[in-house]
């Protein structure tokens, strides 16, 4: 491995944090910071340095730990981030006891609570501690290095970056060889965006790939679409990209009062906008939904926010008054079926003029793919 001792302790903390491998220019700044290295910079700890990670003034931070994230939610997704899986009960529960100092040691004492940049350190701490998942964490690691590697400095952009997706490198060895897989194919230019295809035509293939696992043939491909795509092993998720709305006030997806639209996130990062007309004055309930009212696949759906015909976030009604248009749990909720509620709903009162409106649908902290419903109804 190519990465220093401090760097491997640098990419610990982005793995933790954010989920991703670093850049090459963001992990040479603070390997910089830490060695001293940087002129006109003071030297950091690794503390220091882990501290910054959460600073919310930073747009990555904010969208994946808003100042509103439960305890519940941050230790959820620190634990995706570092173990590729859901936290068994447990584990998120004494994660959580942590965070509020409710945790009591051998001897009956409360341990003291931990901030959550804390909790960085101590999750990782622990992941070296067994066996499964420290050989995850060095895998994951290990990918870090092939990337920073392989790709070209100026191939490293946040598109490419999400693209080596860690969720999917584990402490099998077969997580590895299918992540450099996608590493190389990324060099390459070999992973391609699907032509806009019909809903069938996407859940045909999507139903195929998830049958093979792994991927499918070239001629499995051939077939359905008459070569019209590049396809390789592993990357089923990247390819299946036929049904995706933009995230501007150009989409092309609308929803009315009359009934729900589906749509998919992709990507972690994914999010979808549609087109509504509202009335001045009217009232209207706008709900996202996922795996926990069966209503698709997401695990924590988010709703953005409501944006305005320029792509202006609205944060105002027809009279003047402050409102919220985001949201992440306060939507439907079904509670016998083990799932939290994790569905997200705002209520819109008093539109602020006859227009048309856009919502922005995209998963908690940027941390989750799947399915939903979207569905806006007009309140009496």
């Amino acid at each position: 491995m190519n990465l220093t001792l401090n760097q491997q302790t640098l990419t610990e903390y982005y793995i933790a944090a954010f989920g991703r491998v670093p850049d090459q220019g963001g992990l040479d700044y603070w390997t910089g910071r830490l060695e001293g290295t940087i002129a006109n910079q003071s030297q950091l700890t690794v503390e220091q340095i882990r501290d910054a990670f959460f600073d919310r003034n930073i747009p990555e931070v904010a969208q994946r730990f808003p100042i509103n994230v439960t305890n519940e939610e941050l230790v959820t997704s620190i634990y995706q981030n570092i173990f590729s899986r859901e936290a068994d009960v447990g584990g998120l529960n004494y994660w959580i006891g942590r965070l509020e100092g409710t945790i009591k040691d051998n001897d009956n004492n409360f341990l003291p609570a931990l901030g959550e940049n804390e909790l960085l350190t101590y999750m990782l701490a622990a992941a070296k501690e067994a066996d499964n998942d420290a050989l995850t964490l060095a895998n994951k690691l290990e990918i870090t290095d092939y990337f920073l590697n392989t790709i070209p400095i100026d191939m490293q952009n946040d598109k490419n970056i999400e693209i080596v997706d860690l969720d999917a490198v584990s402490n099998f060895i077969d997580s590895i060889s299918s992540t450099k897989i996608t590493i190389d194919a990324i060099l390459h230019n070999d992973i391609k965006i699907l032509s806009p295809l019909n809903m069938s035509e996407v859940e045909k293939l999507y139903n195929l790939a998830v049958a093979a696992e792994v991927g499918l043939l070239d001629s499995d491909i051939d077939f359905i679409y008459n070569d019209e795509i590049s396809w390789r092993d592993n990357y089923i998720k990247y390819q299946v990209q036929g049904i995706d709305f933009e995230d501007t006030i150009n989409t092309t997806a609308i929803i009315d009062m009359s009934s729900p639209v589906t749509g998919n996130l992709q990507y972690k990062s994914d999010k979808d906008w549609f087109k509504v007309d509202l009335e001045l004055g009217k009232d209207y309930k706008i709900n996202l939904e996922g795996i926990d009212t069966s209503k698709g696949t997401l695990y924590d759906p988010y709703l953005y926010g409501l944006y305005d015909s320029n792509g202006n976030l609205i944060n105002t009604n027809n009279q003047g008054n402050h409102i919220i248009t985001t949201n992440d749990d306060n939507g439907p909720y079904t509670s016998n079926n083990g799932y939290p509620n994790y569905n997200a709903s705002v209520t819109l009162t008093d539109a602020t003029q006859d227009a048309t409106y856009f919502v922005s649908v995209g998963a908690f902290s940027n941390n989750y793919t799947g399915t939903y419903t979207l569905s806006i109804v007009e309140i009496a």
